[in-house]
């Protein structure tokens, strides 16, 4: 519950307990005198309501803090810890390939840090009034770029990618750098959670007022519960926390907010278990001439 529903929630209590004793003390035509100890037992009742909902938001921030704490801190240990060990072996005497072998596991470590950090300054941005600067783009254009982002990891897993778009697709309105994060993160976690050797469908599709890129997964799917809590900060489902502890479950809450700020929407679908996740992203078309596109499939990308 946010701030302002506990607000919202102790007012209307205010405002309807004083309205009553407005109403028994004043307009006795309207509502018969009630006895004092009624009167005292309806307080009560409007005290111990508003401190119910009151608490249990204090137990509600107090446990999401606990999580982010848990979550930061070992999501910091682990490419710290392999900074440590990287370090105390560059110092001593170590062939040259080695020495290249460590350098690139630290370049990894420390990427590791940067994408947390990058997700936190995203997060605090979220709980401020963030700025958003739109301009038109070719949705088409931002899905290479995810793509090219993550070559090593599809290709360490034999993932393929089968591309399909509507002849012609048009400009959208938003803001690059954060449609970017939102695309970046389907893309990394359908290749996160695809089994090796699968495949994974991108759809473009132009329905006349909005553009639609669907992100189709083979991985393990979600019930009707997963996918009703999906965009909850800091919430992961059983099978994604066995399968990666490590995940923070903010990359999804974000791209979330950002689609609300953009008049679009995001969600996810899933026949069940094990029978994989469609993600679909919409965003509004831009008031220009449609671009045709001169290739209709791409195969084993």
């Amino acid at each position: 519950m946010n701030r302002a529903q506990i607000y919202t929630r102790y007012i209307a209590g205010a405002v309807v307990f004083s309205l009553f004793t407005i109403l028994n003390h004043y307009h006795k035509e309207l509502l018969p005198r009630l006895p004092d100890e009624v009167i005292l037992a309806i307080s009560i009742v409007a005290l111990i309501w508003v401190s119910y909902w009151l608490m249990r938001h204090e137990l509600d921030v107090d446990n999401l803090k606990y999580q982010f704490l848990t979550i930061a801190t070992h999501k910091f240990r682990t490419p710290l810890t392999a900074i440590k060990w990287i370090t105390e072996s560059l110092a001593k005497e170590i062939t040259h390939d080695d020495k290249i072998n460590y350098l690139r596991q630290l370049d990894v470590s420390v990427n590791r840090i940067m994408e947390v950090v990058d997700i936190l300054t995203g997060l605090a941005r979220f709980d401020h009034k963030m700025q958003y600067a739109y301009e038109t783009a070719w949705l088409r254009q931002m899905i290479d770029v995810a793509l090219d982002k993550y070559v090593p990891n599809y290709k360490e897993k034999n993932i393929s990618f089968s591309i399909t778009a509507d002849p012609e697709i048009p400009l959208v309105v938003l803001d690059k750098r954060k449609i970017q994060f939102v695309i970046d993160t389907l893309f990394e976690n359908a290749i996160r959670y695809s089994p090796v050797g699968s495949k994974i469908d991108v759809i473009l599709h132009n329905d006349g007022e909005y553009v639609i890129l669907t992100v189709k997964d083979a991985g393990f799917g979600m019930t009707r519960k997963d996918i009703s809590n999906l965009f909850r900060r800091f919430w992961r489902s059983e099978d994604s926390k066995r399968a990666f502890p490590d995940g923070m479950g903010l990359a999804l809450a974000m791209s979330h907010e950002i689609m609300k700020k953009h008049g679009g929407r995001i969600w996810a679908e899933s026949k069940g278990k094990n029978l994989g996740t469609s993600f679909f992203l919409k965003l509004r078309i831009a008031d220009v001439k449609p671009k045709k596109v001169t290739l209709n499939k791409v195969e084993g990308i």
